[in-house]
Order: structure tokens, then sequence, then C-alpha cells
């Protein structure tokens, strides 16, 4: 009985260590996911920050028709400010395809780690899922065991009445005789 219960805390303390393991590494997980819901948070500042470039480039190049159109009288000096718009336009087009490029390996990256994570969840749930069906079989063969104690106990009391009633029985008999 006494190995019994040794037995079982025992196994309670193993199984209380490994949700503590479980508890500290979905803590980890959650520190992780934040990380990278910063980094996502960085990735959208860095698009609005392309985008608010995008609209610069396209407010350029209609400066640059404008000024075009305006200017043919005066040729040769437009030629020159459509060379340095296009010039503009050309490094700020190779600046953004470089972002874009940039920001589809964050962004692949980030989904590959987020797919990481989901899996590494799912094992955690079959484990987290485990071990309570183990704590319940715990349960149950504990409440099993105290019912039989119970029982064994009932039974051993019914026995003492009966021997103690046997008993006065007896000593009456002596005293008779």
């Amino acid at each position: 009985m006494a190995q019994l219960e040794k037995e079982h805390r025992r196994e309670m303390i193993a199984m209380e260590k490994q949700v503590s393991l479980l508890t500290m590494q979905s803590g980890e997980k959650d520190d992780k996911m934040k990380h990278i819901n910063i980094n996502l948070q960085e990735s959208r500042e860095q698009i609005a920050e392309l985008e608010e470039v995008r609209k610069q480039q396209d407010e350029m190049l209609k400066e640059a028709q404008i000024n075009k159109q305006s200017l043919l009288t005066e040729l040769e000096e437009t030629k020159n400010s459509l060379q340095k718009a296009e010039d503009a336009f050309r490094t700020l087009e190779t600046e953004l395809q470089t972002a874009v490029k940039t920001l589809i390996q964050v962004t692949e990256q980030k989904e590959v780690t987020i797919e990481e994570l989901k899996q590494t969840k799912i094992l955690h749930a079959s484990d987290i899922d485990e071990l309570q069906s183990k704590v319940l079989n715990l349960n149950e063969l504990l409440e099993k065991e105290q019912k039989r104690q119970k029982e064994l106990k009932d039974g051993s009391d019914i026995l003492v009445l009966e021997l103690q009633k046997k008993a006065n029985e007896l000593g009456m008999l002596f005293q008779k005789c």
C-alpha cells in the first residue's frame, strides 16, 4: 500500500516536472512569437515607407512630364532636367526592387518560422493531451483504490464488531461456567 502511494507520488512528481518543462517551453515559444510580431510590424513600417517613396517617385515623374511640356522652348534645359529625373527614377526603382526582394525574403523566412512554430505547437498539444489522459487514468486508479480501501475498512469494522460481540458472548459463557 505504501509502495503504491510512493509509486503514485513519483509518477505525479514526474508528470508535474513534465508539465513545468512544457509550460517553460511554451513561454519560450511565446517569446519567439512576440519577436516575430515585432519583426512583422517593422516590415509593415518598411512597406509604408516604400509606398511613400513610390508616391514621391510618381510625383517626381508627373512634375518631369509637366516641365517637359511647358519647357519645349528651352529644349536643352529640359533635356538636362529630364535626364536628372530619369536618373533619380532609376535609382529609386533599383532601391525599390532591392527592398521588395528583401521584403519577400523576410516574409518567406517568417512564414517558415511560423510553420515551424505551428508544428511545435501541434506536438506540444499532443504531449499535453497524452499527459492529461495519464492524469485521468491515475485519478481513476486512485478513486478505485480509495473505494477498495473504504470497502476493506467497512469490512474490517464489521468483523471487529462481530469479534467484540463474540468476545462478549464468550465472556458471558465464562461467567456462567
